[in-house]
This record gives structure tokens, C-alpha cells and sequence, in this order.
């Protein structure tokens, strides 16, 4: 069967990077915000308590300042140590062939490299993100499939969401049918 899209590029350490830090934003975002909001709030709490019992507002500053560096650990080095230590997982495993070659077929893609062949079903795709110079494919199990933007041989970018959308949602229509039968 002829792929109907090829993405064809060699995975850098930056590109990895990108990626990894593209999904630790998406997966992890939201919850880090929490985090903050919720220092913020026992931030607001302790400097009323200070103030309330007459404390130095050099407590008031020292604890922004706790806060502050918590919060740049949590944005900033604790995403990049997590994709550092991805990539050196993605290099012990792979050593230096790091050469991808995707391919999109009806019903599957097919990831070649490093000697190893993985085949995704479309229906385990969750979602599509996209960063500076990738397009990043989320399924089921924490696979992440990076794909470059511009490493399209056949086909394209918008043809792969695209076919990817509809066999998504060729199963959902026939289970609502069922449902208008019963």
C-alpha cells in the first residue's frame, strides 16, 4: 500500500527540546498554574498575618522572593530537566541514528527508525500540537510523534490532521447511528 503523506527529518537535540518542552506545557501547564495561584494565595495569607501581627515587611519580601524562585523551578528548570533527561533516555536507546521517517497510511502511521518499526492506529491519536518547526502527534500510552514542519516529501501537514480528524470521527458517526436505531 502507497503511504498517502511521508514526513521524512533527524531528530536534533533542539528539536527534541522544543518538543518536549511544547508537551510538558500542554500536559503539565495547567496544573503548574495551580501551584502558583495557590502560593500566591498562602503568600497573601502570610504577609496579612505579618502585617496583622506587626512583622517586618523584610519577612513580607523574603517569602515573595521563596515564592518567585518556586515559581521559575516550576516554569523554567523543572520542564528543561525533564526534556534533558528525555533526550538522554532518546540517545541511549538510539545512540546516533536518529533519522525518523513517518509515514501515513488510511487507517495507521508508521514511524521508521533506529532500526525498529512502530505502528500508531488513528484512533489511538488524541490530539495535535504544533510549535515553531513541528507538528507534535499525542496518542494514548504518553507517545508523543514529532514531525517537522517542513519534512513533508508526499502530502502535507493539513492533509495528515485532516485524515487523522476523519477516521477519528468515522467510528463516533456509525455508534450514533446505532444509537438512532434503537
Amino acid at each position: 500500500m502507497e503511504p498517502l503523506a511521508e514526513n521524512r527529518f533527524v531528530i536534533t537535540k533542539e528539536l527534541y527540546y522544543e518538543g518536549a518542552l511544547r508537551v510538558d506545557r500542554e500536559r503539565m501547564g495547567p496544573f503548574i498554574k495551580k501551584v502558583m495561584l495557590a502560593l500566591a494565595a498562602a503568600w497573601a495569607v502570610l504577609a496579612a498575618f505579618t502585617l496583622f501581627s506587626r512583622g517586618s515587611l523584610v519577612f513580607i519580601l523574603i517569602e515573595l522572593v521563596v515564592i518567585a524562585l518556586v515559581g521559575v523551578w516550576l516554569t523554567v528548570f523543572f520542564p528543561r530537566n525533564r526534556a534533558r533527561r528525555g533526550w538522554r533516555a532518546l540517545e541511549d536507546r538510539c545512540g546516533t541514528d536518529l533519522e525518523r521517517v513517518t509515514r501515513f497510511y488510511e487507517d495507521r502511521l508508521e514511524i521508521d527508525g533506529a532500526g525498529a518499526e512502530v505502528t500508531i492506529p488513528y484512533e489511538e491519536a488524541e490530539e495535535f500540537l504544533t510549535s515553531e518547526h513541528l507538528l507534535i502527534l499525542l496518542s494514548t500510552g504518553k507517545k508523543g510523534v514529532l514531525l517537522a514542519q517542513d519534512g513533508f516529501t508526499a502530502g502535507s501537514a493539513g492533509l495528515v490532521q485532516e485524515l487523522i480528524e476523519q477516521y477519528r470521527a468515522a467510528p463516533d458517526d456509525a455508534d450514533e447511528d446505532e444509537d438512532e436505531d434503537e
